[in-house]
This record gives structure tokens, sequence and C-alpha cells, in this order.
């Protein structure tokens, strides 16, 4: 529903509003355009009305209305030698800078801004663009908050596809200024329309006389004497030679006159709630006071088109129409029937892979959306449902209505269900939408053919681990070696490799490399972010995380060799010279956080490597503590000599490293628990943990913290949903 009124709103209006921000953020450039083409000085903070009236008088033979306008430029209109002329003056001294030639081109795109051309019916056209704009503000932040998990991970790293990161980011950029754009524009709107209150007068009209008597000097009027120029908005000259007429004033806080024999007040009307309100609007609005603030709003609104641009391309991919599937046969006649629910397309790469493999080995196979459940399938004996799970658990677009659908689904008499359920470990709610599933089809009666499996990051090799799971289970021997779509390839080269584990016949090896000649150079990277390498003979890559980053000159990754591994032994043979092909993920959920908060950075055997590249990069302000796990110093501790030196440098505050195959050896889960009070006190300063390493290990490590947490009233769960507990295990 959220999103529905989030989107909407958009197809319907986005093209007013992008018009209308766009235009804005022309405008913004006027304040700064108008300071550089006559930059008036800047009147003292002690000068005062009667001072400048004064001048003014003196240097124009017939001076009739002087007005400043927001930033502080005064304009005086007089009669000149062809009719009304227009001088800027000098604000302190009233003396003529030159004529005032207001631009043409802003006059224009002022009154395009207000009302299209279209006088009262575009006012209310450009009012209602500023209602859907906040519309779409607070829509697009809750929806941030929902895609996130909480409102404490809401300034986490993105995630998603290219426009999708790029709408969160404008629209985190962009966000306080378009609300206050679009807040004041609004009120603005509603108050020219007559529908809040009365509009700030441009003019005071009055219909009150002067006592008639000898003008008084105006240096010596006491009303402008104490007025000071900051409260000047407008003043209007009495009529030359009419000793009745009075001036008329415009003062930030109301309207009067003035008597021009006494300099006494005639009257004086304060301004209303409504005219106040309005000041303020337009000066929020318009950014008119302070040149630097208008242009801050003016790229509030360039974020805009780019929000407007980036969101049409996600809802496109959202609704295009699935990956189309050779050879999908019809729904009544299927064997097997794979259901799919995606949100950007990528889930269904996997069904593709699936259903290709099913087919292949004679298998009659039906693939569709989720959203398209046929109230039966006669002939299907299995029922696999790949699920993603979009923000806090909910359903993706290929599936929102499917729950709603199965009450009326009829289950043919042994038909058996499996769920597999794609996410990001990262995310509280990791594949929790799958879990649902599987739990309304057990309730609905369907026999489990397999539990619930995951995959995390669209791991393939956790996707074919699951199908060949599944072969056994039919009776078939299925192995999906699915293919994603790879970005651009490089080519690294082998500069350097230190060996270690040969006592423990676990090699294990940390290689560097370098871009290869002839190639555009190393890409960007951080320490955590991964590398996809191609082995040799496969198109599948296999993702390891980066133990360097892009200041360091290198691209470093440690391996451990394993058996039958096509990729690490491959790797774990490589000598210098040798070259490799991949290219490099993004993994901005397990780079080194931000700030000055400490870390905790746990790992074990080869995740060990990005805690060390992170602290390779890490301030001395910012303390770190490293648990680090292996089987034998004198074997295969990784880094060992490195992290000495880090901790002499202050990137490292200290290190605990633990080992297992040693007398009286230990785990890092055990130097966790014999820390725990250490690790409370650094927890409770806003500590980031960070674990690297095998799945098993990982669980320990949570589960030792569980404990160490316990008497903080805190868990590993609410950790993570703060984005303080951040895991990349395999």
């Amino acid at each position: 529903m959220l999103r529905s009124l989030h989107t909407w709103p958009t197809l319907l209006a986005g093209v007013l509003v992008t018009f209308m921000a766009v235009t804005g953020s022309v405008l913004s450039l006027e304040p700064a355009v108008s300071r550089l083409a006559s930059p008036a000085p800047v009147a003292a903070a002690e000068s005062s009305v009667a001072e400048l009236v004064a001048g003014v008088a003196a240097g124009f033979t017939e001076p009739q209305r002087l007005v400043q306008k927001a930033g502080g430029e005064v304009i005086v209109y007089h009669a000149g030698e062809t009719g009304m002329a227009a001088d800027l003056v000098d604000p302190t001294t009233g003396a003529s800078l030159g004529a005032y030639e207001p631009s043409p081109f802003f006059l224009t795109l002022t009154e395009l801004h207000r009302s299209l051309f279209a006088g009262e019916a575009g006012r209310i056209a450009t009012g209602t663009g500023a209602a859907v704009m906040i519309l779409l503000s607070v829509g697009g932040l809750l929806l941030l908050v929902k895609r996130s998990g909480s409102w404490k991970r809401l300034l986490k790293p993105s995630q998603g596809t290219f426009a999708q990161r790029l709408h969160v980011e404008a629209g985190r950029f962009a966000l306080a200024g378009i609300v206050l754009l679009a807040v004041s524009g609004l009120f603005m709107s509603m108050t020219t329309l007559g529908l809040v209150g009365a509009p700030a007068l441009d003019g005071f009209m009055t219909f009150a006389e002067s006592s008639g008597g000898p003008a008084m000097a105006v240096t010596e009027m006491p009303v402008l004497k104490d007025l000071g120029l900051a409260d000047l908005r407008e003043l209007t000259f009495p009529a030359k030679g009419d000793p009745y007429d009075v001036f008329s004033l415009t003062t930030a806080a109301g309207t009067g006159s003035i008597d021009q024999a006494t300099g006494e007040l005639v009257a004086f009307t304060q301004n209303t709630p409504a005219q106040s309100l309005y000041q303020l609007a337009f000066t929020l609005h318009t950014g008119q006071d302070t040149w630097a603030y208008a242009l801050v709003l003016g790229w509030a609104g360039l974020c805009v088109p780019v929000l407007f641009v980036s969101g049409l391309a996600t809802w496109a991919a959202r609704i295009r129409k699935p990956v189309r599937i050779a050879g999908n046969d019809p729904a009544a006649r299927a064997e097997t029937v794979i259901l799919v629910g995606s949100e950007g397309n990528t889930t269904w790469g996997f069904a593709r892979s699936l259903h290709a493999a099913l087919k292949a080995e004679g298998q009659c196979v039906h693939t569709a959306a989720m959203n398209d459940l046929a109230k039966s399938y006669p002939a299907a004996k299995r029922l696999i449902v790949l699920a993603a799970t979009y923000g806090d658990g909910d359903a993706p677009a290929s599936a929102c209505r499917f729950l709603a659908r199965l009450p009326a689904f009829k289950a043919a008499p042994g038909l058996a269900g499996s769920v597999v359920g794609f996410g990001d470990r990262s995310f509280p709610a990791f594949c929790a939408y799958a879990g649902d599933v599987e739990k309304a089809l057990k309730d609905k009666g369907l026999d489990p053919l397999l539990e619930l499996a995951t995959v995390d990051r669209q791991s393939t090799q956790q996707f074919a681990a699951w199908s060949r799971a599944f072969g056994q289970t039919i009776g078939i021997d299925l192995d999906v070696a699915h293919k994603a779509e790879l970005p651009e390839l490089s080519d690294f080269e082998c500069v350097s490799r230190r060996d270690y584990g040969q006592a423990y016949q676990t090699p294990k090896s940390v290689l560097r490399f370098r871009a290869a000649a002839g190639t555009k150079g190393l890409p960007a990277f951080r320490a955590g972010d991964l590398i996809g390498i191609l082995p040799a003979g496969s198109d599948v890559p296999r993702f390891y995380s980066l133990a360097s980053s892009t200041a360091d000159g290198y691209l470093e990754i440690a391996v451990s060799k394993q058996p039958g591994g096509l990729c690490s032994n491959q790797l774990c043979d490589l000598i210098p010279g040798d070259r490799i092909t991949g290219f490099i993920k993004g993994n901005s959920r397990f780079n080194l956080p931000d700030g000055k908060a400490p870390l905790i950075l746990i790992g074990a055997g080869t995740g060990v490597a990005p805690l060390v590249g992170m602290a390779r990069g890490n301030r001395p302000q910012k303390a770190a503590y490293l648990f680090a796990g292996s089987r034998d110093p004198g074997s295969d501790l990784l880094y060992g000599e490195e992290i000495e030196a880090l901790i002499g440098e202050g990137r490292l505050q200290r290190a605990r490293l633990s080992f297992s195959r040693v007398p009286d050896g230990a785990y890092v889960q055990d130097a966790l628990r014999a820390e725990a009070g250490e690790l409370r006190r650094i927890v409770e300063k806003g500590a980031h943990i960070m674990i690297c390493g095998g799945r098993g290990m990982a669980d320990g490590v949570r589960d030792a913290f569980e404990d160490v947490l316990a008497p903080l009233g805190l868990t590993v769960t609410k950790l993570k949903a703060d984005g303080r507990y951040l895991e990349d295990v395999y």
C-alpha cells in the first residue's frame, strides 16, 4: 500500500514536480548572479533608515519609492528625464550605484515557476505539485525506513541496483531541502489563492493625512531614526508639494504612515500571523536573504529530476515482464511447478537456470510468477517457490498477491513443496518472507519436500548445493550451475604469494595482484569488498573478500585450498606472473565504518584478511580491537607480523590471538568470553562488531556475544537491527 501511494503520484504528477524543481533550481542562481552583477555594499548594523532616506533625498530630484529586496539591495524609484526610473543605491549613504535593471530572464522564469503562465489555474497546478512533493517525500522516507529495517539503519549503505542506490542516496542528500521547498511553496500558493489568511502586502495604501505643518528633516524623524535598515521593506515618499501627504512605510513587523511634519507614526498595523508566516515562507523558499543558502536549495531541487528518473527506472524494472522461460510447459500438465517472487528480476535468473536443468533431465516444468498462482496444478508432484524478501520482511513485487490467493489454491494429493529464500544476511529480516511462505504452504497441507533453504547475496554455490539436494530427493542427478550476468571483466597479474598451513594439510595463501599490463589499472575498491574470480573452465564466479584497498596499490586476497575446489586450487597454484580474470563487486555493508566509534574485529583463518585490510586504512583516532583465530602460530597465523606493526602504528589498539591446535588451545569465541567485561565496556561506547570467516565460527561467535551482551540488556539481533553487528561469512 505504501509503495503504491509513493509510486502513483510520481507517475501522475512527476513531470510537473520535476519541472517546478528544475525551474526553482535555476531561480536559486538569481541572488548570486545579482550579487556578482551589482555588488552593493552591506549596511552597517547600526545604520538607520533616516540616513538612507536623507542620502536619497539629496541625490535624486524626485524620489518616489524605496524598496529593499530580500537580498539586501536597495532600489529607489524616481522621476527621470523620460519617465519613471530605478537606481540601485548604497544602503548606507543613499548614493546611486547605477541604473537598476532586473533580469528579464529571471522575471519570466519566476512567473513560469509560479503560475505556468496560466493565471490562477497555473497557481493551483503548482500548489498541487508542491503538495505532491510533500507526499512523495514522506512516502519515500517511510519506504526507506521499511527497506532499511529500522530508523536507526536509515543512513546505512544502500543496496540494490544502480537505479535503486541512486534513488536512495539522492533522497537522503536532498530530503530536508525538498521538504522545506515543498512546504513553503504550498503555503505560499494557498495564501495567494486566499485559502490561508492573506498574502503579505507588496506596498501599503493609506488615507491618513499629515498635520500639514512644515516638513521635518528626515534625519530628525523619530520613526526613521529608530528604524534599522534590516527592518525596512518599503518606503513611499509623500507627493512633492503636498503638505498633507504622508510617508507610507512597510517594515518586517507591519505597515503604517508617517506624518512628514512631526516624523511620528499616524497609524501602524501589525502583520497578521498569516502575513508573518508568508514572509518566513518566502525567505525559506527563495533563499533571497543569503545567496549561499539559495544555492543549497538549488542543489536540493536538482536532485528531484534524479529521483524522478531513477524512480521510473526502478518502477519499470519492477513491472517489466518476467524473464522469458524457454520451453515453458503448460501449467495443467507440468510435473514440477516453479513459482518466483522477485523484486528486481534477479531471482528470475535462478529460476531460468533451474528450469533449464530440469528440462534437460526430461522433466515437464512450468515456471511463473508467484502472483500467477493457479487454482490448482492437477498433474504437479512438486511445487518449488523461489522467493526474495523485500525490505523488512515484505513480499517482493512479483509475489505481493501470493498469500492472498493461496486460500483459493487446491493442492493435488501428494503435492510436495520446497521453498528457497533469497536475501542478504546483513538485514535483520533475512529471508523472512520466504519463511512466511513456507509456513503458509505447510498450513495448506503441502508435504515438505525439503526444509527451507536460503541463498545469501545471490550465492551461486548455495543455490547449486540446494539443487543437488533437490535432485537427490526426486531421484535425478541435478547440479544447477547458474550463470549470473557478469559486469566488465579485468585481468590481474600475481606479484607475490605467502603460504601457510602446510603442517596441517590445510594450505592457505595470501596472494597479491596488480593490474595486468595493457589494462586500465586497478578499479576502485575497499577492504571488505569482493572480487569475483572466473576459474579456468567455468563461467561461474567465485567470490573472495579483499584484504586491501585501492590506496594500498595492490589487490590482495587470502585463499584456503579446498579439496576438489576448482577456483581455490587454481589460485593456490599461482606463481608470480600468472594472471586471473575477474571483477570487483562492492560490499558496502562490510567496509570500515565511518565515525569514531570503536571496532571489534573478529575472524578466523582466511577471514582475518579483510579485517587486517581495514586496520591498514584505520585512523589512530578509532580504537580497533582484533580477535583472530588459527590453528598454530608456527604454521597458519596469517598476517602475524603485520598485526604487530599495526598495533605499533596505533591502527589497532590490541590483538588477541587464539590457536586451536596447541596445548590448552582455544577458539576466538573462547577469547571473547574471557574478555567479556572489556567487550561490554567497548560495546557501551557504540562499537561496531565485524565478523568474517566460516559459518561455524560465526555461529560460535554469536553465541558468545549473546552471553557477553546479556548483562547490558542487549542482544545480537538488536545490534544487527542497529547496523552494529556485521557479518561476512561463508
